[in-house]
């Protein structure tokens, strides 16, 4: 009897450790799918698609140095909508960009090859390395950025219209536009179709 007893009281443990065990998987790969560390500098792929990832460039592939001051960013991501002022800078030494809404600041940066991120903050709002991409898709060598994504299996063009004023930079997979960079004087906008966000970078004047 107390043998049976035994027996099931293995069993049961066993199905426990399973659970558990399994639950842990789920968590951690919850965990890595933010990208986010705690503000602990991590390498993370930016998926295009399900299973197309870009690689984040080098700091160094930077056409210009940078700096924004109290630029906004509106916009959505399916039903969520994003209101946030962007402060930033960025040389061949990596980028940093700082985000403030009325839960205070969140603070995003790159630099050798690693991000690091306000956790709290960006948990419920946008996914750092993507905002990164994006601004790396926007501002980074034009060359050295379609490399990086023909190295994906990606497609990368850059267009002109209306006399020069505005600038259009597509990324497709195939035929499939996958997101839409439109670059003005005085503004910046991005559409991502497959993630299903937008949002618009509009500049303070000088």
């Amino acid at each position: 009897m107390s043998r049976g007893f035994r027996h099931r009281h293995t069993r049961a443990e066993n199905r426990c450790s399973a659970v558990l065990f399994i639950l842990l998987l789920m968590l951690l790969s919850s965990c890595a799918s933010t990208g986010i560390r705690d503000n602990v500098p991590v390498q993370v792929p930016v998926y295009m698609t399900f299973t197309k990832k870009f690689v984040l460039l080098p700091a160094g592939c930077i056409e210009n140095d940078i700096q924004v001051k109290q630029a906004t960013i509106t916009g959505s991501q399916g039903s969520r909508q994003l209101s946030l002022r962007l402060d930033a800078r960025a040389d061949r030494s990596g980028i940093v960009i700082l985000l403030t809404d009325h839960s205070g600041t969140g603070r995003i940066s790159y630099t050798g090859g690693y991000m690091s991120a306000d956790r709290d903050f960006f948990i419920k709002k946008i996914r750092p390395e993507y905002l990164l991409a994006d601004f790396q898709f926007s501002c980074y060598d034009i060359c050295s950025t379609a490399e990086a994504l023909e190295a994906a299996n990606l497609h990368f063009t850059v267009e002109t219209v209306e006399n020069g004023e505005i600038e259009i930079r597509r990324i497709y997979s195939y035929s499939k536009c996958l997101e839409e960079i439109t670059i003005r004087k005085d503004s910046l906008t991005i559409t991502n179709h497959f993630h299903n966000y937008t949002y618009t970078v509009r500049y303070t004047e000088e």
